[in-house]
C-alpha cells in the first residue's frame, strides 16, 4: 500500500508526531505499509530500539532490524501481496 523513506510516526492514540530527523522516532528510517483502516496503519517498519525487534511493544506493527527494512524496502513495491504469518 504504502512505501514512505523517512517517515514521520503519529502515535495512533494522541496524535503526538516525532519527525523522520529525531533519534527517537520508532518506525527508523523506513516505513512499508500493508493495512489501514482509514485512520491507523499497520505495517513493516525499523526501530530506534533494536532491542525491541521481535517483542510485543507496538500497536500492530512488524518491527525490523534497520539493515533488514532497508534490503526489503529495495525489493518490494505498492500492490505486493503480503502474508504475514506467525
Amino acid at each position: 500500500m504504502q512505501m514512505i523513506q523517512d517517515p514521520i510516526w503519529i502515535h495512533p492514540m494522541t496524535d503526538e508526531r516525532i519527525g523522520a530527523d529525531d533519534p527517537n522516532n520508532p518506525l527508523g528510517d523506513h516505513w512499508i505499509g500493508f493495512w489501514s483502516d482509514g485512520r491507523n496503519s499497520i505495517g513493516f517498519h525499523g526501530t530506534s530500539n533494536p532491542d525491541s525487534v521481535g517483542a510485543a511493544t507496538s500497536h500492530g506493527c512488524l518491527r525490523m532490524f534497520n539493515p533488514d527494512i532497508e534490503e526489503l524496502f529495495a525489493i518490494v513495491q505498492p500492490g505486493m501481496r503480503v502474508i504475514v504469518m506467525r
